[in-house]
């Protein structure tokens, strides 16, 4: 951003230079680039704990640990085949409804993830969450990208990072907590509810 100073006959540029102090106060001071990056933490934050604790409530289950493994690649696989497709698909129709769609879908896979009872069910909450993560993921940054100068793309980027690595950070803290005291179903339902609310924040609160 560059500011131009008349004095008299001299006249000063000042150059503001992109810092990630420059890309948090960008990020404090848009409303539509805050919820952005909440968005982006909380879809971390439910992701880190099905991660995280999924692999111990499938043992509660009684799965086997080869069948576990499989689950998980399932997960690693649906969103990153996805994420191309849907990050093409919200550069057509937009960012803002492949956003809403991915928490709806993230939050959806929580709850039947934490009513599984078989496999089948189980893996197709997995695809469901999986495929909201891809969707959220591949068009959070774009949005963030439009949404400050292009002077600022790495610091607020940054600082958006740094967001997401907090909210991934919690998971597993929160989830264990909630896992602790009322149990895996409840916990899952927690992430599933948090990233409802965040839903409706993101719907009703973006500009």
């Amino acid at each position: 951003m560059i500011f131009r100073i008349e004095d008299q006959n001299v006249s000063h540029i000042v150059i503001e230079k992109p810092s990630l102090a420059s890309g948090i106060s960008k990020i404090l001071s848009s409303s539509a680039l805050f919820i952005a990056g909440i968005v982006n933490a909380t879809v971390y934050f439910a992701m880190q704990s099905i991660e995280t604790f999924l692999p111990l409530f499938l043992k509660f289950l009684e799965v086997d640990p080869f069948i576990t493994g499989i689950l998980f690649s399932i997960e690693m696989a649906t969103i990153a085949l996805s994420k191309p497709y849907f990050g093409k698909l919200s550069d057509k129709y937009g960012r803002t409804g492949f956003i809403l769609a991915g928490l709806a879908f993230s939050g959806s896979g929580m709850v039947a993830i934490a009513y599984s009872r078989n496999l089948i069910l189980t893996t197709t909450a997995i695809v469901l969450f999986s495929m909201g993560v891809a969707m959220v993921t591949s068009s959070i940054m774009p949005l963030a990208s439009e949404l400050v100068p292009k002077e600022f793309h790495g610091a607020a980027m940054g600082a958006l990072e740094t967001i997401k690595d907090v909210g991934q950070g919690l998971g597993p803290i929160v989830t264990s907590l909630a896992i602790a005291y009322m149990g895996f179903r409840e916990a899952f339902l927690i992430s599933a509810f948090i990233l409802f609310i965040v839903l409706i924040l993101f719907k009703y609160l973006l500009k």
